[in-house]
């Protein structure tokens, strides 16, 4: 799997029928009007520091089924799609591949899937910010990555982040679980519902979910049932020094073992932020 996409790439589970996989040889373009899906069961290993783009009209479809998730990972990872570099077993690490960023206008849809070992493993984030066409992440984990499983930032006038029933999965080495950025004009709308952060953070200022508003942004919507469990640094920080308007409930919200502070709130006058039925 190399350069380019001039049509649409749908990948199957085992090509070859003997626990294989795909490979990428170079960084892969998902231009206007294509769609890369890796289907269930199917493996794509990516080469060293190799990136995803997602460009305006472009789409990235991971769309498993349980059990039978889709896989994203590592090209040393052998316990999926099996030993792609015929060296003998060898296992993933942090950061072995770059990450998958979208681009204004490009689309992320994300289902039972499994994604390990990327630097940061989904960005959104062009020159400034992204809005995507389409942003829905569900039943998924994210695991083994180096600096952020998600990095989204936006200074588009409105974007919409979709994600229920997502594992993000750190361990020492890993720094934040998920950060937001909303800058300068933006407007971005949060649905997040089921989330569970585990072993975030290798310093007191990592933070498994991290957001951010400045300039004169908005951001709204909930986030609901969110467990998080043992960070080094902030359970939930957020930090808004926009003019504009912070308004997010937060429900069902639990914090165990977080080494610095459970939640830690930076605001202003706008900034509301409701909490309900939640335990740190």
């Amino acid at each position: 799997v190399a350069d380019t996409l001039t049509d649409n790439m749908t990948l199957v589970s085992d090509p070859l029928g003997t626990d294989t996989s795909y490979l990428t040889m170079t960084n892969l373009v998902i231009p206007s009007g294509n769609t890369l899906l890796i289907g269930p069961g199917a493996v794509l290993k990516m080469d060293s520091a190799d990136t995803i783009t997602v460009q305006n009209g472009g789409i990235f479809q991971m769309a498993g089924t349980s059990g039978n998730e889709a896989v994203i990972t590592s090209r040393n990872d052998d316990d999926y799609g099996g030993d792609t570099l015929g060296d003998g077993v060898t296992a993933g690490g942090r950061g072995d591949w770059n990450r998958i960023q979208f681009n204004d206008g490009g689309t992320i849809n994300i289902d039972h899937a499994i994604l390990r070992y990327a630097d940061y493993t989904i960005v959104g984030n062009n020159g400034g910010g992204s809005e995507p066409a389409l942003f829905s992440i569900t039943n998924s984990v994210f695991d083994g990555y180096g600096t952020d499983a998600l990095y989204l930032e936006t200074n588009a006038p409105s974007a919409t982040y979709f994600m229920d029933n997502v594992t993000i999965e750190g361990g020492d080495l890993a720094r934040h679980g998920m950060t937001l950025r909303t800058v300068t004009s933006a407007n971005a709308i949060l649905d997040f519902n089921n989330l569970t952060f585990n072993n975030i953070g290798n310093g007191s200022g990592d933070r498994p979910f991290d957001i951010y508003s400045s300039g004169t942004s908005v951001t709204t919507g909930t986030v609901s049932n969110v467990t998080i469990n043992a960070t080094s640094g902030q359970g939930l920080y957020i930090n808004d020094v926009s003019s504009g308007l912070f308004d997010v409930v937060f429900s069902g919200i639990t914090i165990n073992d977080a080494s610095n502070s459970a939640v830690w709130i930076i605001g202003d006058d706008d900034t509301q932020a409701v909490f309900d039925n939640s335990v740190a």
